[in-house]
């Protein structure tokens, strides 16, 4: 399996399989979402397209699997994650820890004219571009299937089992 790691412009981990053209902070993480997908944009050769943060732990076999089904289902709208739905807009966006789209809704994000963002949250955020994007396509209608990521498997920032307590993320205090 191929992945790609995208890294911030200043980050020398040797990890980073890309690093992006700025910097960013928590509040211009749309930018930086934007900036990203659009780099993607360029080149559509995956089946799918997954971001998640450095700081989520998934059970490698489930991932697994939802990467095949994705993959299979390539020519699919499907937009994984674990969603938050805002009935003003009836629009959903995936929690920013992980979420993942198919190459056939990816491209309709790339053809969309998606302008480049302020600030705000990027989860919200794209999530709103997603629909935005399928709306404007299918004359308001949204025309995708939700995969909900099943959230025993994945764990953010912290775990905590038999006697393990593990953190992570920008918050942990070092000792």
């Amino acid at each position: 399996m191929d992945y790609l790691t995208v890294c911030d412009k200043n980050d020398d981990r040797k990890e980073c399989g890309t690093r992006t053209k700025d910097n960013y902070v928590f509040d211009t993480l749309p930018k930086k979402t934007f900036d990203m997908f659009n780099d993607i944009c360029s080149n559509l050769n995956s089946r799918a397209y997954f971001k998640m943060d450095f700081d989520v732990m998934i059970d490698k076999e489930y991932m697994a699997k939802v990467i095949r089904h994705m993959v299979d289902n390539s020519e699919k709208r499907i937009y994984f994650g674990d969603p938050m739905t805002y009935e003003k807009d009836r629009a959903v966006a995936m929690n920013g820890k992980i979420y993942g789209m198919t190459r056939k809704l990816m491209s309709d994000y790339c053809k969309c004219g998606v302008k480049r963002p302020n600030t705000g949250l990027e989860d919200i955020w794209f999530g709103f571009q997603i629909s935005d994007c399928v709306k404007k396509k299918f004359e308001g209608k949204v025309v995708y299937s939700l995969l909900n990521v099943d959230n025993s498997k994945l764990f953010h920032k912290n775990y905590t089992d038999k006697g393990v307590r593990l953190q992570l993320g920008r918050f942990v205090k070092r000792l």
